[in-house]
């Protein structure tokens, strides 16, 4: 689930549809990249918002998600 910015609210609900039972192996699956590319970019987004409209805290979020895409996307973190 995503929410949004204050008030928050179900932005969006993501069904996780990889085979159960998962384990490690699973996290360099290419469906698991995709849904967590997903979710990153949902929740950057969101933290975007949250920085614009002055609420601080999001500044370290939207640093953290933004590092975090760039990792794995294979750039410079």
């Amino acid at each position: 689930m995503v929410l949004s910015t204050r008030p928050a609210t179900v932005k969006r609900i993501v069904d996780v549809d990889l085979p159960r039972p998962r384990d490690l192996k699973m996290l360099s699956s290419r469906r698991f990249g995709e849904i967590h590319g997903d979710l990153l970019e949902g929740l950057l987004e969101e933290a975007t918002k949250a920085f614009s409209e002055g609420v601080r805290e999001a500044a370290d979020m939207m640093e953290a998600f933004g590092r975090a895409a760039r990792e794995r996307r294979g750039g410079p973190g």
